[in-house]
């Protein structure tokens, strides 16, 4: 009942965003930790966003357009309802974020490659896998696969991987968390450095899961996915500069 409770306080959050002034944004955002963030567009190389279905994900986005000064775009698959997904990029496109959507993964890696090259801030959610573009992690004690692209374009463009994670205070305001930081070094063992960068993506995205669980909208059997999942190995993915 509390999931359900946060998930509608959220989407009417959302709703009203879109039509609040920035004065007013200023105010009810009152905590943005985003020192990180700064970090990562100074260095002029990008970032990518990564979050957990967790809390209020696109209101973050408007809150990122609204209250920084660095463009965004948003990787996303397309709707499974044509109208439902005309309304989310009609909405993305007058804030003006960008929305990269999920095709062929070579295509999309690229896509995304060239907005970081742009020093955007890149947002995806990533505690959820598509078909065999996954890495294992331990997440609450258990097998669960990420998205591995991520991290993977994080290793070829030197971009970080900035852990974000958008909720209220209860009787507050939001609350806009993003890094720290998390560098996938292209030295050494790609696959090892990409599976060590994805373990502490997930090791934030539990810590803050077990604080607010309320706020983990997964509705859907997620543990029964996971394991389900065939063990066979995600197969490797050339860096896009070698294509």
């Amino acid at each position: 009942r509390r999931t359900y409770a946060t998930y509608a306080r959220d989407t009417v959050d959302f709703i009203r965003a879109l039509v609040r002034t920035l004065a007013v944004m200023s105010v009810t955002c009152d905590v943005m930790r985003v020192e990180a963030l700064h970090a990562a567009m100074a260095a002029g190389r990008g970032g990518l966003a990564v979050l957990p279905h967790f809390g209020n994900w696109e209101l973050g986005g408007v809150i990122m357009q609204r209250l920084t000064p660095y463009r965004m775009a948003v990787v996303a698959m397309r709707e499974s309802n044509d109208e439902v997904h005309r309304r989310r990029l009609a909405f993305r496109n007058s804030m003006d974020i960008e929305t990269l959507e999920v095709g062929q993964a070579l295509d999309t890696a690229l896509r995304i490659r060239a907005t970081l090259a742009r020093n955007c801030v890149v947002a995806v959610l990533v505690d959820r896998h598509v078909e065999k573009d996954r890495v294992e992690v331990n997440f609450f004690g258990r097998r669960a696969y990420f998205l591995r692209t991520p991290a993977l374009l994080a290793c070829a463009t030197g971009a970080p991987l900035l852990p974000t994670f958008v909720y209220r205070q209860p009787g507050a305001g939001f609350i806009v968390e993003c890094g720290p930081a998390i560098h996938v070094s292209p030295d050494g063992n790609r696959d090892e450095n990409i599976q060590r960068a994805m373990q502490a993506v997930a090791d934030l995205f539990a810590a803050h899961i077990r604080d607010r669980p309320e706020y983990w909208y997964q509705f859907y059997r997620y543990w029964a996915t996971q394991e389900t999942t065939s063990a066979e190995p995600a197969p490797s993915v050339s860096r896009p500069a070698d294509r």
